[in-house]
């Protein structure tokens, strides 16, 4: 990830479509600006990210909570 604090945005997905975003940007070699990470994996504040690049170079992170709560 970045040093710095960048401007981006995206969705928050269910763990599952996260999962198939990845893999989809994984099997078409797109190019992450922050490889994928679990944080807390199998606890309740679980989560994971990624952050890659738009045709316009904006940035943009796909994330999920295990429980939005």
């Amino acid at each position: 990830m970045p040093a710095n604090k960048v401007d981006h945005f995206g969705p928050i997905l269910s763990k599952q479509q996260w999962l198939t975003a990845l893999g989809l940007c994984k099997k078409n070699q797109v190019e992450f600006v922050s490889d994928s990470r679990i944080d807390n994996e199998g606890e309740a504040n679980e989560c994971g990210r990624f952050l890659i690049n738009d045709p316009g170079g904006n940035i943009i992170e796909f994330k999920y909570y295990q429980d939005l709560e």
